[in-house]
């Protein structure tokens, strides 16, 4: 587990102002270098009900935010959850992920079981929207609206920062005289990229997907219940 230093008290802090929070979401932001060559892969997580940031970032290690920052950058994107699509409590969920991840210490593959994978095992938690076969595929498709309900940036200079290096580089490419293989490159390797992810969901990771993962997440024990139990006991 990995708290922002300002989040120490593992609890919501009073100065930030809860209109620049954004509960219930799936929150987005760029990945320095990497968005500037591809400006729609990213850094993606979850927020609480309260506008905690909860992110998938190493083995065993589930970052947590007060602020608006995930762990890569601030929140750029917004992609709002409605709680009556929720058939379990997304808190609830968020606990069970984040206890699970730390207690088996769950290992972080860039190339797999990376933040999409996370957010998606999230999603499955809560039967988001009637399913529970959510997968990173899906979770990348929601964030840039192409399922779902859509999102949209927090300002005109999230947008800037995810596509004007790119941009940029085209502008180059083409005043260049290289505009044509420039772009032909950068379609190859989104192409190999997106047919990666596809043979990693549905062929290679079929027997530890994030539906049959989240499965196994068992639920927490309550205080209240673990009592009752010692009370037994006697």
């Amino acid at each position: 587990m990995d708290i922002d230093d300002d989040d120490k008290n593992n609890k919501p802090s009073t100065s930030f102002n809860n209109t620049s929070k954004y509960p219930t979401s799936i929150v987005w932001c760029a990945i320095p270098i990497l968005t500037d060559v591809f400006p729609l892969v990213g850094h993606v997580g979850v927020t609480n009900s309260e506008g905690w940031i909860y992110d998938f970032i190493g083995d065993g290690t589930v970052h947590q935010s007060a602020s608006n920052n995930l762990s890569f950058n601030r929140v750029m994107r917004v992609i709002p959850l409605h709680e009556n699509k929720c058939k379990q409590p997304l808190n609830e969920s968020l606990s069970r992920v984040m206890t699970h991840y730390t207690r088996r210490n769950e290992k972080y593959n860039l190339f797999g079981q990376n933040c999409h994978d996370f957010v998606g095992v999230v999603l499955n938690l809560t039967e988001y929207d009637g399913k529970d076969d959510w997968n990173l595929i899906d979770v990348a498709l929601f964030v840039w609206g192409l399922r779902g309900n859509g999102g949209s940036f927090v300002d005109a200079n999230a947008a800037y920062r995810t596509f004007g290096p790119a941009c940029a580089a085209f502008v180059a490419a083409f005043a260049f005289g290289v505009g044509g293989a420039f772009v032909r490159a950068v379609l190859g390797l989104y192409g190999a990229i997106v047919g990666y992810f596809v043979l990693y969901v549905f062929v290679l990771s079929r027997r530890r997907s994030c539906s049959i993962r989240a499965g196994s997440i068992p639920f927490l024990r309550h205080s209240n219940n673990k009592n009752k139990n010692d009370d037994d006991d006697i």
